[in-house]
Parts: structure tokens; sequence; C-alpha cells
């Protein structure tokens, strides 16, 4: 456990020390909690609790609302593109492979985070899919886990929020 959290401390420094900390302090410090601890849930149960993945939705419409009121649309609509798309990836890769690739924590995770990157969450999910892909050979590679194990992606799409929302708010 304390790897784990080492690691989640790591990838929440990384970031910062990159793009310096964020100007909107108060919600940087709100949504770094709130990825912690969906990282930290979803890393030991393989879930992403609703009751967190709302949170971290109503305080990025918020965020949004009062920090750039006038893309608060293009914010809304993001997350509905975004959750369609990844519902719609889960949903066909369910009926190509016969597996899940996605959860629906994912998708409602992922449609969150487009409230608060509005169309920049498509950097953050490009990232997470990288740095997913490089986890899961890594993985495989050392014989630590085969292919087939399932591996949460909610820590790398949170990794990917907190990259890109450094980035632009930093």
């Amino acid at each position: 456990m304390r790897f784990t959290l080492a690691l989640i401390l790591l990838a929440a420094i990384a970031p910062v020390a990159a793009f310096g900390w964020p100007a909107a302090q108060p919600f940087s410090i709100l949504l770094l909690l709130l990825l912690a601890a969906l990282t930290v849930i979803d890393l030991r149960q393989m879930r992403l609790p609703d009751p967190l993945t709302l949170a971290l939705a109503v305080s990025g419409l918020l965020a949004t609302w009062m920090l750039w009121p006038s893309l608060l649309w293009q914010h809304l609509v993001a997350a509905a593109v975004t959750a369609v798309g990844l519902w719609g990836l889960s949903t066909l890769w369910w009926r190509l492979r016969g597996a899940e690739a996605l959860g629906l924590g994912d998708v409602k995770l992922g449609a969150a985070a487009a409230l608060w990157l509005g169309p920049a969450v498509s950097m953050a999910i490009t990232l997470a899919a990288a740095l997913g892909l490089l986890v899961a050979l890594t993985g495989w590679t050392l014989g630590r886990f085969n292919l087939r194990q399932p591996l949460p992606f909610g820590p790398f799409l949170c990794f990917g929020l907190w990259t890109v929302w450094c980035w632009f708010a930093g």
C-alpha cells in the first residue's frame, strides 16, 4: 500500500513540476483529493464509486461555471460526447471480443473529466490510454500479469485529467 501511495504522490507531483501549480487553487485541491480517492479505490476494488464520480462531475461543472462561464456549453457537450464515445467503444469491444474493455464507472469518470477539461478531455484520454498500454505491456514483459488480466483504467484517466488540468489551468 505504501508503494501505491508513493506512486499516487509522484503522479500528482510530476505535472505540477512540469507545468506549475494550477491557478484555480481551491478547485485544484478539490480535484486532486477526488482523483486520489478514486485512484486508490479503483486500484483496490476495480470500481469507481458513483458518489465520488458524481462529486467530481458536479465540482467540474461548478469550476467551469465560475472560472470560464462562456465555455460551459463546450464542457457539457464534451461530457456528452465523451460518455457516448467511451460507452460505444466499450460496447463494441464487448460485441467483438466478449470481454469488458471499460466499465461504466470509467465511462462516468470520462464524462466527469470532460466537465473539467472540455474538448481537451481528448488529450487526457489519449494520455491515459498510452500510459495504460505502457503499464500493461511492461507488466506482461516482466511476467507480472497476462494480457487478459483486467487492469483498472480509472487511475490512468485520473492521471490524464490531472496532467491536462495542470497544463491548462497552470
